[in-house]
């Protein structure tokens, strides 16, 4: 098996060859440092936070999996500035470049707390890459297995993708090739052609509005069910956006430090960890939010000169952006114990309208926005769209008259759960109606028919009392065969 492995790999390698492409840009940046646990880490560290998001594995150390550490010695003087960098433990050149370049983006004051007053601390990066990185002759390659998830196991892998990627980043630089191993030999299936977008990028900082430029988006979107690879990066290539195969989320300042981290926790990611930074690396706040709890629990509040507002949940919040032309507070309010108490006031993000809210304990108790010369009152931060047809009878009930299973899928004893997905606009349209998770064909089409009988009769989703467009809503439509 492993054998014919590799002659598939050989194949896949000789497809590709005539796709190579080189670039010369910087090492590519990708979130994937974990720090290593430590008995006395239970207290939250901005350095090793900031370092935690900000370095990146060079794509060819993921390639050749590397593993191990470099030390960085930071010189303070005596105004507590970081003066001097050196690296005293190597590892590998593109490594411990990179491991210079954080250091030096890394806030004085951070640097300063960590060394706990000595003028000369050491400082680790650990470089590790939580999965193996398959490449070959300027081509990555994927394995996927029977249920298009992917596999670092090419012995137990169904589907194959291959893609030309710059040698030095990693960068999608050709189209994808899918190929099914079919027990015998690889079959050639679909090709993709990535996507690229350009987009303008204005930061929220009054200070660092020098740094304004221009996104590059490049996608490959999955053929079928296979997951999306996605590159964003600045004009500069620096690193803009990323997300891990844990679904963490991390956006960047063309600086090349960290702007927000948004990481997931518990089973399900039932807790979701938020920390934004200054341009200058400066640590802004932290807070959590609990699957579907939606006020915030906040931690760690600074301002830009580096003052504490909320130390250990308990202070008053402050937060401002730089908005037209104009430094504009758009969070601010009373913390306790890490929830919400008294008045709150700030800036919807989504409606750009002003809001007033009163909380007590972390919990709503009632909120007003006012934009569009209107008023909106609202006790809950968020509501689903829901179908309301005058009867009281709710969606199941109602569409079920129309569920009728088709004889083909009873004769061949099909069942399984079809998924409906859909969006709702601001004034409960019903729009991109289609099957998200397919059963069988039949009992898909009356799965969609069934739900498509509703579609006038949806209340909107509201954000802050004003309705949004809500999607994707998913359905899940069961048909099940008795016995």
């Amino acid at each position: 098996m492993k054998k014919l492995f590799k002659l598939c790999l050989a194949v896949v390698l000789a497809l590709s060859a005539r796709l190579l492409i080189a670039q010369n840009e910087q090492s590519e940046v990708i979130p994937l440092f974990q720090p290593k646990p430590s008995a006395s880490s239970s207290a939250f560290s901005p350095l090793t936070t900031f370092i935690a998001a900000t370095l990146q594995i060079p794509f060819m150390a993921q390639v050749d999996d590397v593993k191990g550490e470099v030390r960085i010695r930071v010189h303070l003087n005596a105004q507590r500035e970081a003066v001097a960098f050196k690296v005293i433990q190597k590892l590998r050149p593109d490594c411990d470049q990179e491991a210079l370049r954080v250091a030096r983006l890394i806030h004085p004051r951070h640097i300063d707390e960590f060394s706990k007053g000595q003028s000369e601390v050491d400082i680790p990066f650990y470089f590790t890459s939580p999965n193996k990185v398959f490449y070959a002759e300027g081509f990555k390659v994927e394995y996927f297995d029977s249920f298009q998830e992917p596999t670092f196991n090419p012995d137990n892998s169904k589907f194959i993708r291959r893609y030309a990627v710059d040698s030095l980043t990693g960068r999608i630089t050709g189209d994808a090739l899918y190929l099914v191993f079919d027990g015998k030999k690889l079959q050639v299936g679909a090709k993709v052609t990535p996507t690229t977008e350009t987009r303008a990028y204005t930061s929220p900082f009054a200070e660092n509005q020098l740094e304004n430029t221009n996104m590059t988006i490049v996608k490959l979107d999955g053929s079928q069910k296979f997951t999306t690879v996605t590159d964003s990066y600045f004009a500069n290539g620096q690193v803009a956006e990323k997300t891990t195969s844990e679904n963490n989320k991390y956006t960047y300042f063309p600086n090349g430090r960290i702007a927000t981290q948004e990481e997931q926790f518990g089973q399900g990611g039932h807790t979701t960890r938020y920390i934004d930074w200054y341009p200058s690396g400066q640590l802004r706040s932290m807070r959590y939010m609990v699957k579907h709890i939606l006020s915030e629990r906040f931690m760690y509040v600074y301002d830009s000169s580096g003052h504490e507002l909320v130390k250990a949940g308990n202070g008053f919040c402050t937060l401002s952006e730089y908005q037209q032309g104009k430094t504009v507070q758009v969070l601010s309010g009373k913390v306790v114990n890490g929830s919400k108490d008294g008045l709150w006031e700030g800036i919807d993000p989504v409606h750009g309208f002003p809001y007033k809210e009163e909380y007590s304990k972390g919990k709503l108790i009632e909120g007003v926005m006012t934009g569009e010369g209107n008023e909106f009152w609202y006790k809950d931060l968020i509501t689903r769209p829901e179908m309301t047809d005058g009867t009281g009878t709710g969606f199941q009930l109602y569409i079920a008259p129309y569920l009728k299973y088709p004889a083909d899928a009873v004769t061949q004893r099909i069942s399984g759960k079809v998924s409906i997905a859909f969006e709702i606009d601001e004034v409960g349209n019903m729009n991109n109606l289609h099957v998200s998770k397919s059963v069988y064909r039949s009992l898909d089409e009356v799965a969609l028919k069934a739900v498509a009988h509703s579609s006038r009769h949806w209340k909107p989703a509201t954000r802050r009392g004003k309705a949004i467009k809500y999607y994707p809503y998913i359905l899940p439509i069961p048909f099940v065969l008795s016995e």
